[in-house]
């Protein structure tokens, strides 16, 4: 957890360093989104997330390209199905169709749990200005989520790399409402052992509102 902490710490640090030239905006922003999850849990998946941070947009050489900068936390809604598996009598599990032994049977869960996320977005819009009826972007976030805040073998800490494409509105010069569609990669590190760290394909729809300062 520490490692996020001063990886945010450090983000943050840098924005206020690029401000005196490149005058960031800052804000804060809720947002929900439907997103694939670590399948290797065997929890269902997608899942249903809600979003609650702090962000700054810095402008980039061109009005066109900017970047983003967010930390807050994830709390992401969790269901698995009771699983059912044998026990082989050697300290280990199998289907429920293997051999012979004793049935173990983890029960059903129904829970939200709680994450840090940190990440970095670089954003390019698609019409230059800033038209009436909002704009197009193409946007590159990266994006390092910790494991949840309580004990739980569900959802590790992970690394996202999430290509997208989405639309900006803004009410205002204060308001302003995003919606996006993802698609990319994940790598998913367990603190058990090395064997557990998985390499998967991600994918999310998120809609966020946002007001700047």
């Amino acid at each position: 957890m520490k490692h996020y902490i001063l990886l945010t710490i450090f983000l943050f640090f840098n924005i206020s360093v690029f401000s005196q030239s490149l005058k960031p905006k800052y804000g804060v922003e809720l947002s929900s989104s439907l997103k694939k999850i670590d399948t290797h849990s065997a929890v269902n998946s997608p899942a249903l997330s809600g979003y609650i941070g702090i962000f700054s947009l810095v402008p980039l050489k061109s009005e066109r390209f900017s970047a983003k900068f967010c930390s807050g936390l994830n709390f992401t809604s969790i269901h698995r199905d009771e699983l059912h598996f044998l026990d082989n009598g050697y300290g280990g599990y199998g289907g429920i169709n293997q051999g012979e032994g004793d049935y173990v049977v983890f029960p059903e869960i129904n829970t939200v749990l709680t994450t840090l996320s940190v990440s970095v977005e670089l954003r390019y819009y698609l019409l230059p200005g800033k038209p009436s009826w909002g704009n197009l972007y193409a946007s590159l976030p990266l994006i390092f989520e910790s494991k949840p805040f309580i004990d739980s073998w569900m959802l590790r800490s992970g690394f996202r790399v999430m290509p997208g494409i989405g639309y900006r509105y803004e009410f205002n010069k204060h308001w302003a409402i995003e919606t996006d569609a993802c698609v990319g990669w994940g790598y998913l590190k367990s603190d058990i052992n090395a064997f557990n760290n998985k390499t998967i394909s991600e994918y999310s729809a998120s809609l966020r509102i946002g007001y700047t300062f």
